[in-house]
């Protein structure tokens, strides 16, 4: 439960910061949907070196290499922001809300599988 409770403790985080430039971008960058998309790419990829340290060393420190889980890691993150910009994007088209609106529900479900990537995959203790 401890371990869940920091790995959202980072996700609080890195969702201030990911949203920060989101919404910035989008305020920036006309609205429509591959523009969207970038921005949840920036966004996304914003957090991403902060996560790894903080999920590799506090959340889920084990016994490996402390270098040992960046392939891992950086393929799953990629992935989930590829799915991610591509939910918004097609929800931005199809749902007429605020873009943020859009983000925090596609982040929602985005969390919980990171969650459990993260756990059973990447930073799985040998």
């Amino acid at each position: 439960m401890l371990q869940l409770f920091k790995f959202l403790l980072v996700g609080v985080s890195n969702t201030c910061v990911s949203l920060a430039v989101f919404s910035a971008m989008t305020h920036v960058l006309p609205s429509v949907p591959v523009m969207v998309a970038l921005s949840q790419i920036v966004s996304y990829a914003s957090g991403m070196v902060f996560s790894y340290l903080l999920n590799n060393f506090w959340v889920f420190r084990g016994k490996r290499q402390p270098t040992g889980a960046v392939p891992g890691f950086i393929v799953s993150q990629l992935g989930l922001m590829m799915v991610s910009a591509a939910s918004i994007a097609t929800a931005s088209h199809f749902v007429k809300a605020r873009p943020e609106f859009i983000w925090v529900a596609v982040m929602a479900v985005i969390t919980v599988a990171n969650f459990i990537i993260l756990r059973k995959w990447v930073f799985k203790s040998s």
